[in-house]
């Protein structure tokens, strides 16, 4: 994997984040834009790629957001772990299956995270589990969209064709 590409997509991922997802909101429901890098790259790479973007993705969430290192890095790595079990069953060029992909990652992550807050907070579970599903249905909307553009730059980011993954 081209660890520069990965740095840039990174930080134009958590760029669109917080510039440009609050656009596509539903409620309080914002797609995640690193997700989608973290599916992208979780659905094309080994598990040790994965686990390193998904926790580096991860860390760059929690200190762009104000929150401190953890919270997220911890989910993202646990979401690089699910994507990542699902690589030989997912073509991540094509829009269903980077959708597929992303969905899972953001459910992922967003699940434990979610629900940890709804008992912080007083929120109920049932709160807690649609406002994780809206954000991983609109992160896998995302996804769908962006399964071709990821296509396009896979060999300059060192990512294996669909033949090896299928392998």
């Amino acid at each position: 994997m081209n660890w520069l590409i990965f740095i840039v997509l990174a930080v134009l991922a958590t760029i669109a984040q917080i510039a440009l997802a609050p656009l596509f909101a539903v409620g309080r429901a914002v797609p995640d834009v690193a997700i989608v890098v973290l599916a992208a790259v979780a659905l094309r790479t080994g598990r040790n790629t994965a686990c390193i973007a998904g926790w580096s993705l991860g860390l760059l969430r929690d200190l762009s957001g104000g929150s401190g290192p953890g919270p997220f890095a911890l989910m993202f790595l646990i979401a690089a772990l699910v994507t990542g079990t699902m690589r030989g069953m997912l073509f991540p060029s094509r829009p269903l299956g980077m959708a597929i992909g992303c969905f899972v990652a953001a459910w992922a992550a967003h699940a434990p995270y979610g629900m940890v807050l709804a008992a912080r907070y007083g929120v109920g579970f049932w709160d807690g589990v649609g406002h994780s599903l809206a954000v991983a249905a609109l992160t896998a909307g995302l996804g769908a969209l962006a399964a071709r553009p990821f296509a396009r730059i896979r060999g300059i980011a060192g990512w294996a064709p669909e033949r090896e993954l299928l392998a």
